[in-house]
């Protein structure tokens, strides 16, 4: 009788053991597999990172490319016009006709795409700025042109994983803090440039000296991404 309970007992101990074999093994494959999931994650979200900073350079280069169209025309640089709901501006009164402007059809023949919310720091949604293609007349860009204001297209408030993969893309490490901001009165002035700059954007960065496309950190942590139109 002994030798029976004995045996019960082992064959108890066996089970438990088997049982115990086989929840350890279940808590680390679910381990396992979630780590799998993080990871898919931080590579999806560094491809959307990587597209976006693609999206945000095709559209810079579009607006350039409707500018250069209308000025092909005649018009000066301070007749552009850049009225879409979409930008910060309203209309030019410089410009009387479609011809001179970006973004309609016998104009520039841009068609302006929104930006992704995604791409940006929703901690500055309350900015007049925010989710808005900004067209800016306001300050110079170190080492472009002179010292005569550029005519610059500006997204802000991007997010930083968005910004390092523009820098990547055009050979810029990491990013830059850019300290000056335009000198006092001179802002998004339509059609109108601000005058000669003596604190230029960029020149607080060697690697950002004569550089046309780059983003940049502000000192109040918007991440600026930054395009010359028209340098001047």
């Amino acid at each position: 009788m002994q030798q029976n309970n004995k045996r019960r007992g082992e064959r108890g101990n066996v089970f438990f053991l088997i049982l115990l074999g086989v929840v350890l093994f279940l808590a680390l494959a679910l381990t396992v597999s979630r780590g799998m999931r993080s990871d898919n994650t931080q590579r999806l979200s560094d491809q959307r990172a990587t597209l976006a900073a693609t999206d945000i350079l095709t559209i810079a280069r579009r607006i350039e490319n409707g500018v250069n169209k209308v000025r092909r025309r005649g018009f000066s640089e301070s007749d552009v016009d850049f009225t879409d709901d979409l930008t910060n501006v309203g209309s030019n009164t410089n410009c009387s006709e479609d011809s001179c402007r970006v973004f309609q059809a016998s104009g520039g023949g841009v068609s302006l795409s929104p930006l992704g919310e995604d791409w940006l720091d929703s901690s500055f949604s309350a900015s007049g700025s925010y989710n808005k293609h900004v067209i800016f007349y306001g300050f110079s860009i170190d080492g472009i042109g002179t010292a005569n204001a550029d005519l610059v297209f500006i997204v802000n408030f991007l997010k930083e994983e968005v910004c390092g993969k523009i820098n990547d893309s055009l050979g810029i490490t990491g990013i830059p803090l850019e300290t000056n901001d335009p000198q006092s009165g001179q802002n998004a002035l339509i059609g109108r440039f601000g005058n000669p700059q003596t604190n230029n954007v960029g020149d607080d960065n060697a690697a950002l000296e004569g550089r046309s496309t780059f983003c940049v950190v502000k000192t109040n942590g918007n991440h600026q991404f930054i395009h010359v139109l028209i340098d001047r």
